[in-house]
């Protein structure tokens, strides 16, 4: 089991546990890599629209269909704050890199890596991810966490970061829920056996996390967790490689 730790300028290795949607109220000071990818339609008001993780001082890790039609100047990033609104920082966006090979249809190597303009001022509250390396692998049935600022149970976008604790699903069984043909080898499932606790609209691009390592990437979900569809991530380990070349600055 391997992670890797994004820095401003070099690559260091890094050594590898409340219920977003039926979840319970968090802070970036428990969560100091989350970051609010935040949009705009007329370039006055930005609103939270998805997740993301810091990777480097210029770099958020997040989804492709999180803003893949959208101008990197429609695009802000807020780190440093549990709130999607105010507080932290709020950088503008230089550049979108989204995976060459994303399928909009499967939402198949759904990750991208949004490029700031300016760079980070890492303090308590804003820091670098960890990475899951290309040989992270995580058991079925494990604890893991989801992150985010998306919709919850009673059909509000709330302000305040929320987490929630779910479980890895084994691949197969996950196949056999969606079919084959829908979930690749780049994705992985989690989810309760207690409906209503997971990721819902506007958690997409976040992460999830593994002992505070970056596993996967919000990809998609069915019926915000009231369903017996898990929520589907991109597999982070299938692109490290991939993340680490284009997250460099």
């Amino acid at each position: 089991m391997r992670a890797v730790l994004l820095l401003f300028t070099s690559l260091a290795a890094a050594s590898a546990s409340d219920r977003i949607f039926g979840g319970s109220l968090t802070t970036v000071e428990q969560y100091p890599q989350a970051a609010a990818v935040l949009s705009t339609s007329d370039l006055v008001v930005f609103y939270q629209h998805c997740g993301g993780t810091i990777l480097n001082a210029v770099a958020i890790l997040t989804a492709v269909h999180c803003n893949g039609r959208i101008e990197a100047g429609r695009l802000r990033v807020r780190v440093g704050s549990s709130f999607a609104s105010n507080g932290g920082s709020v950088l503008f966006v230089q550049r979108i890199i989204n995976h060459p090979n994303y399928n909009a249809n499967t939402r198949d190597h759904n990750i991208a890596i949004i490029r700031l303009q300016s760079s980070i001022t890492f303090s308590d509250v804003a820091q670098r991810g960890a990475i899951a390396g290309p040989s992270y692998n995580v058991a079925d049935n494990r604890p893991v966490f989801a992150i985010g600022w998306g919709l919850n149970q009673f059909g509000e976008r709330p302000d305040q970061l929320h987490h929630v604790q779910i479980n890895t699903v084994n691949h197969q069984r996950c196949q056999q829920i969606f079919g084959t043909n829908s979930i690749t080898d780049n994705m992985l499932c989690a989810h309760t056996e207690q409906r209503g606790l997971g990721g819902c609209t506007g958690d997409d691009g976040g992460p999830l996390l593994h002992n505070n390592v970056v596993i996967g990437v919000h990809s998609f979900h069915v019926g915000c967790s009231l369903t017996d569809r898990p929520g589907v991530y991109t597999r982070v380990s299938r692109y490290t490689d991939w993340i680490l070349a284009n997250a460099r600055s």
